[in-house]
């Protein structure tokens, strides 16, 4: 069995550290605190380097970046946003969405900063009563951001009036690339598949959730939800089907690794560079770059780069609930792994179910309070559904990237369209149908206290099976 040791993982536990601290900066925001922290904690590194004492020294360094990470939020909090809550302001909003038209405005969600503080901006779903804004595009307009509070979550709104006259900003280089990809893919779909097929994939390989409706309570009431969401499964998958195809026109090794890992990057913009994607392609970054080096990277270390990456550019992801649950996720099904001895059988068909099995159970165990903490329901069958569920999906994922790649082809194009718009007819109705079993969910919401008495008593029975396996092993 692999140990786990500080200095084995120690990016882990640096992001760890920087994570604590964070949090800690909401409940203690006092600046001059964690300053005076930074400055003893750099001391003693010093001291406890100097005197040889390296396990010391780590801890102090620990502590360091604890500090680090308090008083990297309290920095945030501080800017002023410029943006005031309840009173109309002028702001620069980004369409980040594609606007759904009602019968009186149009929804969609944007990205709003003040005029003179572009740095610091915020999320939030946009009521446009103009019904003139587009998606992808950049605005200078007057509206009014409002706050609003469910299921232990903010949400921000921003109100735009039929008689206000947003001026349309240049969106930069990247934007406009990004759209005019964007946009061909969605017509590729929509020429090629159903309706129905084309909104689908529109939600699961470019992020456009709000494409989808009904759809949503489905795979909501089954609990694969993060299916629906562009994920470390759609990044890998995506970046190992790209990898074989360069492979298959007789690429070298290096040259498909760094290929794919540059597509990644671009398809992680693409998708909206959400904390799933952007840890997702981090991690698959820091592996590439361990074999170009030819070094081998713990997983640990590149979830944790990942994790600092993030929270560098924005620490308040820490409140995103796709941010806990995505390196929950994550870590369960590394550290799983790392603890438990698992044997899996030589047949590769039952190889694979029984880690589709395996992964499942890892990362229930770890994120089902967080999910009835923010969602209310704790998902019974969501394991059992995987099984049936993951294979169909990898399907649909290859056989989507296939077409767009061959979209130039149209008899290829409208084949694949067809045989899409089929296999996914045939998925949703059995996403349907699994989410209308009582036993799927029941309906339950924890509590902060208990979620941190779960997480108590789970980590002293991992800690105690880990423990008694090692005195076994060694007898």
């Amino acid at each position: 069995m692999n140990k786990l040791n500080l200095g084995s993982v120690l990016s882990f536990f640096l992001f760890i550290a920087f994570f604590l601290g964070v949090v800690a900066a909401y409940f203690i925001s006092a600046f001059i605190l964690f300053s005076i922290l930074v400055l003893l904690c750099l001391f003693f590194v010093y001291f406890t380097y100097r005197k040889n004492s390296l396990v010391a020294s780590d801890l102090w360094i620990l502590m360091l970046f604890f500090a680090l990470g308090g008083i990297w939020n309290i920095s945030f909090f501080v800017q002023k946003s410029g943006i005031l809550l309840n009173k109309e302001s002028e702001v620069i909003l980004h369409v980040l969405s594609i606007p759904q038209e009602n019968k009186r405005s149009n929804t969609f969600f944007g990205e709003v900063s003040a005029i003179d503080v572009p740095k610091n901006s915020s999320r939030v779903k946009v009521r446009d009563y103009t019904r003139s804004l587009k998606y992808l595009d950049t605005y200078k307009v007057r509206g009014r951001v409002t706050k609003r509070v469910y299921h232990n979550r903010f949400f921000y709104y921003f109100w735009i009036k039929s008689r206000a006259k947003p001026l349309k900003l240049s969106s930069g280089v990247l934007n406009n690339i990004s759209q005019k990809i964007t946009n061909y893919v969605l017509r590729v779909f929509k020429e090629n598949c159903s309706d129905q097929a084309y909104r689908f994939l529109g939600a699961v390989f470019l992020g456009r959730r709000e494409l989808i409706k009904n759809e949503k309570g489905y795979f909501s009431d089954a609990g694969v939800s993060h299916l629906l969401a562009i994920s470390g499964l759609h990044i890998g998958l995506t970046s190992l089907i790209l990898f074989f195809l360069l492979r298959f026109f007789s690429l070298n090794f290096r040259a498909c690794l760094f290929v794919s890992m540059i597509f990644l990057f671009v398809y992680t913009f693409l998708t909206g560079a959400t904390s799933s994607t952007v840890r997702a392609a981090i991690m698959y970054s820091v592996f590439a770059v361990g074999f170009f080096l030819q070094t081998r990277v713990d997983p640990l270390n590149s979830l944790g780069i990942a994790g600092l990456i993030i929270l560098l550019c924005n620490p308040l992801d820490v409140l995103s609930v796709g941010f806990q649950l995505s390196f929950s996720s994550v870590f369960a099904i590394i550290f799983g792994y790392r603890i438990f001895k698992f044997k899996f059988a030589r047949n590769k068909v039952l190889n694979y179910l029984q880690q589709i099995i395996v992964c499942s159970f890892l990362v229930s165990l770890f994120i089902t309070p967080l999910v009835s903490y923010y969602f209310h329901k704790i998902y019974i069958l969501s394991i059992v559904y995987n099984l049936f569920l993951i294979p169909l999906f990898t399907f649909i994922l290859m056989a989507n990237f296939l077409l767009v790649i061959f979209s130039p082809a149209i008899f290829v194009a409208k084949s694949l369209g067809c045989v899409l718009s089929l296999v996914i007819d045939w998925f949703i109705n059995l996403v349907h149908v699994f989410g209308s079993f009582e036993l799927s969910f029941v309906n339950y919401a924890f509590s902060f206290k208990q979620i941190v008495i779960y997480y108590l008593f789970l980590g002293l029975g991992i800690v105690g099976y880990y423990f008694r396996n090692n005195k076994l092993a060694v007898k």
